[in-house]
């Protein structure tokens, strides 16, 4: 395989509904965004892929298998795989231990880079040229000693050192009321959008980590122990990417500067958006998920009865 080849979009879906007790497809909102990533990634006039990027999505086993085909027949690749055992230590529900399992795309050790999305994004142009992006070089983790790093806590896994990694983003926003550029101190890495290099030995040094009680908050536990793990004075930091990559809470503003993806729940019907999203143009970034949402059946009709 060339570099190009080694690349892939990567998402994340789980069965587990939260005690919605669905009764529609519909009904799963995460399932029904993640069809529309994939359309976005693979099929949109204006942001599918030029370079033959697959889309990989990690589905648990509890993902129903017609939900699966659906996924294949929409372009994707479905990879069904095993749930990653709780950290005893952090009380979270089903859905909250479930993050763990995400990690499972660092053993697609078959690709070179990987970009990671939530389900919940509108993409806004291509994506392609983010594996290029300076934050996406490869780098090498450090010895400890090599430089002035903090010492680990007794008990805490040493990282794998002298191991060639990739882990880079933007900073996860807490409000519509953000700083976009985000702020330069603000190094909580958000995991809605990241691109790392798949590698079983880092895979293996995160859950010996997750098992360390307390040395991350247990909240956000994914999000939180990988920015943990890649922290700024720590021996595998993580780099950003171009900001105009991605948005979290965004705004049409940050559409209007360039952002590629904008990170949001669009399910929320946008005429139920209260004054202060209107005025942050939220209803019109509601609007642009919602007119894709509604083509892809038109779409995907079309396609499958030009194929038979």
């Amino acid at each position: 395989m060339s570099d190009l080849q080694k690349r892939a979009f990567a998402a994340f879906l789980e069965g587990f509904d939260n005690g919605k007790n669905y009764t529609t497809d519909e009904d799963d909102v995460y399932y029904v965004a993640t069809r529309v990533l994939v359309y976005q990634l693979l099929h949109g006039p204006e942001t599918r892929t030029l370079t033959s990027i697959p889309v990989v999505v990690l589905c648990t086993k509890d993902v129903a298998e017609h939900k699966r085909a659906r996924l294949e027949k929409d372009g994707a690749i479905v990879t069904v795989v095993e749930d990653v055992e709780p950290a005893a230590w952090i009380n979270e529900t089903a859905q909250g231990q479930g993050v763990f399992t995400k990690l499972r795309m660092f053993e697609m050790t078959q690709y070179n880079k990987l970009l990671s999305l939530d389900a919940d994004m509108l993409i806004t142009r291509r994506l392609d040229g983010v594996f290029d992006d300076p934050g996406t070089q490869m780098r090498q983790v450090a010895q400890m000693g090599d430089r002035e790093l903090p010492r680990l806590e007794p008990g805490e896994p040493v990282p794998p050192a002298g191991l060639e990694y990739m882990m880079a983003g933007q900073p996860q926003q807490s409000g519509h009321n953000k700083p976009y550029p985000p702020d330069p101190d603000n190094n909580w890495l958000c995991l809605g959008f990241f691109l790392f290099k798949p590698s079983q030995a880092m895979f293996d040094y995160y859950m010996a980590l997750k098992g360390v009680e307390g040395r991350f908050d247990p909240r956000f536990p994914d999000q939180n122990m990988l920015t943990y793990a890649h922290r700024e004075d720590g021996p595998m930091p993580w780099i950003r990417v171009d900001y105009r990559w991605t948005s979290t809470f965004p705004t049409f503003s940050d559409y209007l500067m360039g952002a590629a993806s904008l990170h949001e729940k669009y399910w929320k019907p946008y005429t139920g958006l209260g004054d202060e999203e209107r005025a942050i143009g939220n209803d019109k970034l509601h609007a642009m998920w919602w007119k894709v949402r509604w083509s892809i059946d038109a779409f995907y009709e079309e396609r499958e009865r030009n194929s038979s």
